[in-house]
């Protein structure tokens, strides 16, 4: 009889899901405090990694110019996509009787001091991050940029992560020979708000491994840039397919980037209280 691990992992292939691990509640206990399964079911034990990698072509087009649209849609079906991976093994582990959680992807931060909504954040630290998940479960290995890359894909893919009661015996990580970082520091050059320094380091340690990745710039300044609220490179002299509604350089220092962000959010018409 195949194993529960081995059941699962069929089924989230069967399901569209191109990489698939397991961890445990123990192997990720050294990591940050989002790399605890707990604050989401208190119950975890287990947790299953799995991703998704998007269109290489679409991707390509995007980031020459060539169209943005066909990029931004197949983000957006990859995420349905991996909403529907995930629903199909919570059933799988409900219907075995263990407890279990789709986790949510890149939009559920934990609650700061002070802050009405998500356009009062600051540091946007995940419930559960899917990236420390997929690091202990051998899906992939945290890049210079702190993302997640992947031996076949490349840093080109969506995750996703199940959290369940179930005792699932883990896969291993991938060992340092075998990284697929190669340090090339490529993502520092190609960030327009400059959030990947290409020197400064800094290190995370999750289930054994410690990552030496970029000191990156506060998180309101990724936010900024990603978000679309500012697509325009410092030297003023090239951006991203942002709609760059500023127009300037963004400020040093992470109280002047911290109140941009706010601010931004504040005035941002879709950031209203059905959006959230």
């Amino acid at each position: 009889m195949d194993s529960l691990e081995k059941n699962l992992k069929v089924l989230a292939a069967s399901l569209g899901a191109e990489l698939v691990g397991i961890t445990t509640r123990e192997i990720l206990s050294d990591g940050p405090p989002s790399s605890d399964p707990c604050y989401v079911l208190s119950s975890a034990r287990s947790v299953i990694s799995f991703a998704v990698s998007l269109d290489q072509q679409l991707a390509q087009d995007f980031l020459s110019k060539k169209s943005w649209q066909p990029h931004c849609d197949n983000r957006k079906v990859i995420g349905q996509l991996l909403y529907s991976i995930g629903d199909g093994l919570v059933d799988r582990l409900r219907s075995d009787g263990y407890e279990a959680v789709n986790v949510d992807l890149n939009s559920n931060y934990r609650p700061e001091d002070g802050t009405v909504d998500v356009t009062e954040m600051k540091e946007f630290y995940p419930e559960f991050s899917h990236r420390y998940a997929a690091l202990a479960s051998g899906v992939g290995r945290l890049g210079w940029s702190g993302n997640l890359v992947t031996k076949k894909y490349g840093a080109l893919v969506e995750l996703g992560s199940i959290l369940t009661s179930a005792e699932l015996k883990p896969d291993n990580p991938i060992t340092d020979t075998e990284n697929p970082c190669d340090k090339c520091k490529i993502c520092s050059k190609v960030c327009p708000v400059e959030m990947i320094s290409p020197r400064d380091e800094t290190f995370v340690t999750v289930a054994g491994i410690t990552e030496k990745i970029s000191q990156k710039k506060p998180n309101t300044c990724c936010w900024i840039g990603c978000a679309g609220y500012e697509g325009l490179s410092t030297s003023l002299t090239w951006s991203n397919w942002s709609p760059y509604r500023l127009g300037h350089s963004l400020p040093k220092t992470k109280a002047d980037l911290d109140s941009l962000c706010i601010s931004l959010q504040k005035s941002d018409p879709q950031m209203d209280a059905g959006w959230r």
